[in-house]
């Protein structure tokens, strides 16, 4: 009878590290999206400020 008990637990923590490595799998991908959109967004605008404001910049 322990034995099947401790056969069911650790099946039971297996399956809990699949499905914690899955979610931080998904939970990374999403933050890189994120990450990836918010930075192409700031240089689409970082590109509309300079090509507006040409005369103000001086370079530095």
């Amino acid at each position: 009878m322990d034995t099947l008990a401790a056969n069911i637990k650790a099946i039971s923590v297996e399956t809990f590290k699949q499905q914690v490595l899955m979610w931080e799998y998904i939970i990374t991908a999403i933050i890189f999206l994120a990450s990836y959109f918010v930075l192409k967004r700031y240089k689409k605008n970082q590109l509309f400020a300079q090509s507006k404001n040409k005369k103000y910049n001086t370079g530095s």
